[in-house]
């Protein structure tokens, strides 16, 4: 089994409000995201104009292209947050960082570089 990259709500807001996911995905692979990743871009979607595509484009990606992770406490997840971010994760849990508030990518991006992910691959937004 692969093991997919996590993606946070940053990268995700920024490349999906412009509508680069096949260059995301060309580079990245399939992803996973915690829940609570996947609740902040619809939330961001709706406040702020600029992300407005996000979560169109996300929703046509979760399932084949985009894993939802639970935001169930594991041991596990608990000793790599604690690692991580220096907190225990009951407190960590408690300190919410919006992490979207980077201003979107606005750079013109060389379409040939999406060229590695196929047309018709079942999940291109203007695929059937």
């Amino acid at each position: 089994m692969t093991v997919r990259p996590i993606i946070d709500a940053g990268p995700g807001l920024n490349f999906l409000s412009i509508n680069k996911e096949r260059l995301l995905i060309a580079v990245l692979g399939p992803l996973s995201a915690p829940e609570t990743v996947r609740d902040e871009v619809f939330r961001k979607s709706r406040q702020d104009d600029r992300f407005c595509a996000a979560a169109t484009v996300w929703r046509k990606l979760t399932g084949r292209w985009i894993q939802i992770l639970p935001d169930d406490v594991t041991p596990e997840l608990a000793t790599v947050v604690h690692r991580i971010s220096g907190l225990p994760m009951a407190e960590r849990i408690t300190q919410a960082q919006d992490t979207s508030e980077a201003p979107p990518l606005t750079a013109e991006v060389d379409s040939s570089a999406c060229s590695a992910v196929p047309r018709g691959s079942g999940w291109d937004r203007n695929d059937g």
